[in-house]
């Protein structure tokens, strides 16, 4: 919804592979149709064949594995 009323106030998506209700790869493909050059960063605690999309090999998607320490998620972001 905040995507969607203020797409500038959101700088970064930061959220998991696998969700319940809406993948990753959805969620990527919905925010980005509004918002084409949001920052992705996804996460992910499954091997790296587990969670491809081609909404994840796009420019400006990155990943990182979990469990990752803050420190290393603050260099990701």
């Amino acid at each position: 919804r905040l995507c969607a009323a203020e797409p500038a106030r959101v700088a970064l998506l930061l959220t998991d592979v696998v969700m319940p209700e809406m993948g990753a790869a959805a969620l990527v493909a919905h925010l980005r149709a509004r918002t084409p050059s949001l920052p992705v960063l996804l996460m992910s605690g499954y091997a790296e064949s587990h969670a491809h999309a081609p909404e994840f090999d796009a420019p400006g998607v990155a990943r990182i594995a979990k469990p990752f320490e803050p420190d290393a998620l603050a260099r990701r972001v």
